[in-house]
């Protein structure tokens, strides 16, 4: 049994309790995890297709090969977690703040990377094609974002 809790109230937002022994491969689509919190999780090859997740954090988790195509991570956090050849498309990581996690062969195709912070992520080999960031976007030392197909904008 896994339980997935939430930082905030119980009474608003109560732990949800998923009969599982693991969450590799697992079909969670279109599920609200608004601020909830996962932490030390394999969550290889989940299908997370339009995934609600305003504000939530994952933590120590391994996240390779999830499918976050649209997902809402608005105001994320993701720290210390795998997400090496996971499929960002179109995803929304405005003001997403990310620590010590690599997305080394990711792919954040047209995703929204406004305010996010990827100073201490690998991005080695992820696709940026037609993202959009902004003046406020963080990226790793020398890293060049234009470079791998990101695009400028202030407009969200």
């Amino acid at each position: 049994m896994i339980r997935i809790t939430s930082y905030v109230s119980a009474d608003s937002f109560p732990d949800i309790v998923i009969n599982a022994q693991t969450l590799v491969g697992a079909a969670l689509p279109d599920h609200n995890f608004h601020r909830y919190f996962f932490e030390a999780l394999d969550m290889t090859g989940c299908s997370l297709r339009s995934f609600k997740g305003r504000g939530v954090i994952f933590k120590d988790s391994i996240l390779r090969s999830v499918d976050l195509t649209s997902a809402n991570l608005v105001n994320a956090r993701l720290i210390n977690c795998l997400l090496d050849g996971a499929t960002l498309r179109k995803a929304n990581l405005l003001g997403a703040r990310i620590r010590g996690s690599s997305f080394t062969g990711a792919d954040l195709t047209e995703a929204n990377l406004h305010g996010a912070d990827f100073s201490e992520a690998k991005l080695e080999g992820a696709t940026l094609t037609g993202a959009r960031y902004s003046s406020d976007t963080k990226w790793p030392a020398d890293f060049r974002p234009s470079d791998h197909g990101a695009v400028l904008t202030e407009d969200e």
